[in-house]
């Protein structure tokens, strides 16, 4: 890759860096997760405005050096997002996606895949008026797929014996039979409807989630598995999810 080269980019993350810069966490098709410094940028007058904010869909010019941060040195704004950051429920659960992608994003590393999946799950949360807990699902269980953690949910996963619920193992990485279940110990139970709405998820177009016919209780059930199963293979906390259980919790108090 050369040193100087242009790509479209999601900003995953920024912090503040010195007195006028932000360091900033790119999704990009071409390089994987870019940390990347963007000089001046809290400067009243800085080139850059306001197209550097989380969520953003961007075309930028990069600099490589010898550091490990890209400098970034030209941005030019193709999508600001700006439904998901003016709405909480949207901006909680798109938080959630930004922040998993941030964990799980390679650096260096090519993947168009995760990249479309990133946009599309934007443009779902964008676009939805309700249902933001079953597009966050979704989106899980696709990214688990894209970075080689497909669950198994046609069959036992370790025998290959049909299964008709029964049990789910984050370890695994799939469904169990009764047989089964005892050599396993991360299992959690999960019912034939739910197997069959992850099934759905993974089919589904991120544009279709908000759309399908799942009630409240099942889309519960579906994001306890996911939950599980993410934490299990992703190996790191992750703040947006944890936000988003702590004000369902909050809520359900109040209530």
């Amino acid at each position: 890759m050369a040193r100087t080269y242009r790509t479209e980019a999601i900003v995953l993350k920024k912090h503040k860096y010195g007195e006028a810069d932000n360091v900033l966490s790119l999704l990009s098709p071409r390089g994987g997760r870019v940390g990347a410094i963007a000089k001046g940028v809290r400067k009243t007058k800085s080139k850059f405005g306001g197209r550097l904010e989380p969520f953003s869909h961007v075309d930028v010019m990069l600099h490589r050096g010898r550091g490990s941060l890209q400098t970034l040195t030209q941005a030019e704004s193709i999508e600001s997002f700006d439904a998901v950051r003016t709405d909480y429920e949207k901006l909680s659960h798109g938080a959630a996606a930004l922040d998993l992608l941030d964990r799980v994003a390679m650096e260096e590393h090519s993947d168009e895949r995760l990249f479309g999946l990133a946009l599309a799950t934007l443009h779902a949360i964008a676009a939805a008026t309700g249902n933001y807990a079953r597009i966050l699902s979704a989106f899980e269980v696709k990214l688990m797929a894209i970075i080689g953690y497909r669950p198994h949910l046609d069959a036992c996963v370790i025998c290959g014996a049909s299964v008709s619920g029964g049990y789910f193992s984050d370890r695994a990485g799939g469904i169990l039979c009764a047989a089964c279940v005892a050599t396993d110990g991360s299992c959690a139970p999960v019912s034939d409807p739910t197997i069959q709405r992850l099934r759905h998820l993974l089919g589904a177009r991120m544009a279709e989630v908000e759309g399908l016919g799942f009630d409240e209780a099942s889309d519960d059930d579906v994001a306890r598995i996911l939950r599980g199963f993410v934490a299990c293979h992703v190996q790191s906390r992750l703040k947006g999810r944890e936000f988003l259980e702590r004000a369902a919790g909050a809520t359900s108090h109040r209530r």
